[in-house]
């Protein structure tokens, strides 16, 4: 079922939520590797997460990567316009 207009701050919220546990596990895995950075995300109508890419990140991070496709895995509900938001990295403690 597809809603029309926006996703809601709820739907953002459970799409962050699923997308924690690899997000967890792309910091463990690059353990060495730590900075504070904002993913750009962009949602298309399908529900699919059409791009996820860190506006400032260290050149060729691998932990960077890893963040970007743990948010691109993630399915938001249909929607009928796309939606774009900012999510801010500082590491999950």
């Amino acid at each position: 079922m597809r809603r029309d207009g926006w996703l809601t701050f709820q739907d953002l919220r459970c799409g962050i939520s699923a997308a924690k546990p690899e997000m967890r596990a792309c910091q463990d895995r690059f353990i060495d590797e730590s900075f504070h950075g904002y993913i750009r995300v962009l949602v298309g109508t399908n529900g699919h997460v059409l791009s996820a890419r860190f506006r400032s990140a260290p050149a060729r991070s691998p932990l960077a990567a890893c963040l970007e496709a743990a948010m691109q895995a993630v399915t938001y509900p249909r929607s009928s316009v796309r939606y774009e938001f900012t999510l801010a990295w500082m590491g999950l403690e």
